[in-house]
């Protein structure tokens, strides 16, 4: 019985010491661009315009005048041999404008091409900047909404505060490689209210876009590490007797 009762105990505690092993390596990766960050602004109501050099993003939707974000993050200091637990996708919110009183939603889709993101104007230089009239489409999912809340008709309210995207659906399979990683586009599902937001080229850095992705170990990892904590206690059961 007091063998038994030993294994138990052993066990046990080969559970806590893969719990705590696991728990231990699960690691939080913001990533955060400074100017050399890719994000621009897209607007139907100036449709040559590029918008790269700005430091701030909106989006909106209105029945004259339509704008989109397009936001691209280098994945590259991602450890390999993880799992993406969660992706977020934070945006420091400064001022939103209405046009009336409805409430709209903000939408995250994933992009299907390559794009550039340009230094501003409409003079297409670097050639292939996106604008309204040229920029990729997205693939047609709706990954996840935010809710903005409409204060008025022409009115506009100034929150400060980050607003969070749940990308990891999207972040997951470009860590995969099952799909390449082209970036976020981020529109407007409601009418009439126009969020702003700070880009990469805005002069405070902890205002500036950023990702932010848990990883935790594959379980193969962790069974490997279980099997060869086993192994080291059988061996020193043997030894002992």
């Amino acid at each position: 019985m007091t063998g038994f009762v030993c294994f138990k105990r052993t066990v046990a505690l080969l559970v806590a010491t893969l719990i705590m092993a696991g728990s231990a390596r699960a690691e939080m990766i913001t990533i955060q661009p400074g100017a050399e960050g890719k994000d621009t602004t897209a607007t139907k109501g100036n449709p040559t315009r590029n918008w790269g050099d700005w430091d701030g993003l909106e989006m909106g939707l209105d029945p004259d005048y339509e704008e989109e974000i397009f936001i691209q993050f280098d994945l590259s200091a991602l450890p390999p041999g993880m799992i993406v637990a969660s992706a977020e996708l934070s945006l420091f919110n400064f001022r939103v404008y209405t046009v009336s009183g409805t409430d709209a939603s903000g939408t995250v889709h994933g992009i299907t091409g390559s794009w550039i993101e340009g230094n501003g104007g409409d003079d297409d230089d670097p050639p292939g900047e996106l604008t309204w009239n040229h920029r990729p489409a997205d693939d047609g999912g709706a990954y996840y909404s935010v809710s903005f809340v409409g204060e008025g008709e022409y009115s506009a309210y100034y929150p400060d505060v980050w607003v969070t995207w749940d990308v990891t659906e999207l972040v997951d399979e470009w860590y995969k490689v099952t799909s390449t990683n082209y970036g976020f586009v981020l529109k407007m599902t409601g009418d009439r209210i126009f969020p702003r937001f700070r880009s990469s080229d805005y002069g405070t850095a902890e205002y500036r876009p950023k990702l932010e992705v848990t990883l935790i170990p594959e379980p193969s990892a962790l069974v490997l590490l279980g099997i060869g904590a086993v192994g080291l206690i059988a061996l020193g059961r043997r030894r002992r007797k």
